[in-house]
C-alpha cells in the first residue's frame, strides 16, 4: 500500500549477488575421498565444519558461530525502554496452508534464532486476557486498605509496564531453544497461523523487540481450495462462490495490521519462495549467513528426502567479513522460484493442522 515502510523483497535497489557455499558430502565420508580436490601443486582446503547439523563453509568454530546471533542493538534499534528491549523475539503471521513450516524451517537454520511451531495462540490470548482484565475490566475495583473495609472486588492498581516485563519472561521461558542450539539463542518466537488484528496490536505494544513475518498465498483462488479455508468458509456460511473474496478479506486485514509495523515487518508470499528470497530475509533478519536451497516440509509435517548431500546447507560470514567464500558446486543447489512454487501449491495441501 502507499506509504507502506514494511519491507518487501522487491524495495530496495538491488545488490549484487554474493557467492555461496557448497555441494559438500556427507560429513562422514573422508575428506580425501571428496570430489573437490585441490588443483596439482596447492594446498588442499581444510573440510567443511558441521556445527549442530549445518554444512558450513567456510570452516567456522562454534564460537565464531554463535557470536553471528542477533543482538538487541541490531535486532530492535527503535526499541527505547531498556526494561523492554532485553528479549527479542520473531513471530511468523500465517495464512495457514501458505507454506509457513517451510519458513519457519529455513529461519531455523540461521544462528541465534530458534521458532517454534503453532500453539493455537493459547501463549498470546492468554496473556491478552490477564491484561485485559487487570487494565480494563478492574479499573473500577483499585483499592483496598486491608483493613476490613475492603469491597469485594479490590485490586491493585494495574502496573502495565511490569506486566510487559513479566509477560516477555513467560514467552520466552515457554519458548526455549533444543539444548544443541542454546549457546547461540539470542531470538525466541513461534509460527501460527491464527493470528488476528488484535493480536498482532498487543504483541506489538508488549513485545517492542520484536519482528513479525507475514506468509500467505498471493493466489487467493488457491488459498480458499485448500482444506483448512474451505473449513472457515463453511463454519462462517460463505457461499462457494464468495469464498476468493472471503479470504481476500481475511488477508487484507492481516496485512493491514501488518504494515502498521513499519519496519519491524516482513512480506514473504509462498509464491516468491526461493533462495534469493530467503537470502534476502537473511539479511533483513541480520545475519551474516545465506542459503543454498529451499528445504521442504513436506506430508505430515515431514522434511522431504532430498536428493542433494547438503540439503540443509548455510554459508556464515565470520565476524568482520563481508561475505563467504564459495565452495564448489553450490550452482547445482538453486532452485527455480516457479518449481519451487509449484511444490509448495503441491504438498502444502494434504496435511490439516500444519501452515
Amino acid at each position: 500500500p502507499a506509504g507502506s515502510h514494511v519491507f518487501r523483497p522487491g524495495g530496495r535497489p538491488p545488490r549484487p549477488m554474493l557467492r555461496t557455499e557448497a555441494d559438500a558430502e556427507p560429513a562422514d565420508a573422508p575428506w580425501e575421498q571428496r570430489a573437490h580436490e585441490a588443483p596439482p601443486g596447492e594446498a588442499e582446503p581444510p573440510p567443511p565444519s558441521t556445527t549442530r547439523g549445518l554444512i558450513v563453509w567456510p570452516p567456522i568454530s562454534e564460537p565464531e558461530f554463535a557470536s553471528l546471533a542477533p543482538r538487541p542493538e541490531q535486532w530492535c534499534p527503535w526499541c527505547k525502554d531498556p526494561r523492554l528491549c532485553k528479549k527479542q523475539f520473531l513471530f511468523i503471521v500465517a495464512m495457514g496452508r501458505s507454506g509457513s513450516t517451510t519458513l519457519m524451517n529455513m529461519v531455523d537454520l540461521l544462528p541465534g534464532i530458534a521458532t517454534w511451531g503453532e500453539n493455537s495462540m493459547i501463549f498470546i490470548h492468554n496473556l491478552m486476557e490477564i491484561d485485559e482484565w487487570t487494565t480494563n475490566r478492574w479499573r473500577h475495583f483499585i483499592g483496598g486498605d486491608f483493613a476490613g473495609q475492603s469491597n469485594p472486588w479490590a485490586h491493585p492498581q494495574a502496573d502495565r509496564l511490569g506486566f510487559a516485563v513479566d509477560a516477555q519472561q513467560l514467552l520466552w521461558d515457554m519458548l526455549p531453544p533444543p539444548p544443541h542450539r542454546a549457546g547461540d539463542n539470542t531470538v525466541r518466537g513461534f509460527k501460527e497461523i491464527r493470528w488476528d488484528r488484535p493480536s498482532i496490536e498487543w504483541a506489538n505494544r508488549t513485545f517492542p523487540c520484536s519482528r513479525f513475518i507475514a506468509n500467505f498465498r498471493s493466489d487467493s483462488e488457491k488459498q480458499a481450495s485448500t482444506f483448512i479455508w474451505l473449513r472457515k468458509a463453511a463454519r462462517a456460511r460463505v457461499p462457494r462462490n464468495q469464498r476468493a473474496n472471503f479470504v481476500r478479506s481475511a488477508l487484507a486485514d492481516m496485512l493491514a495490521a501488518v504494515d502498521q509495523l513499519g519496519p519491524r515487518a516482513y512480506r514473504l508470499p509462498l509464491e516468491d519462495f526461493s533462495v534469493e528470497s530467503f537470502n534476502d530475509l537473511a539479511r533483513w533478519l541480520g545475519s551474516p549467513c545465506q542459503f543454498h536451497r529451499v528445504v521442504h516440509a513436506g506430508n505430515k509435517n515431514s522434511t522431504l528426502p532430498d536428493e542433494h548431500a547438503c540439503t540443509r546447507c548455510v554459508t556464515c560470514a565470520r565476524p568482520g567479513e563481508g561475505s563467504s567464500t564459495a565452495a564448489p558446486g553450490s550452482e547445482d543447489l538453486q532452485q527455480e522460484p516457479e518449481e519451487q512454487a509449484r511444490e509448495e501449491e503441491g504438498w502444502n495441501d494434504t496435511h490439516e493442522d500444519s501452515g
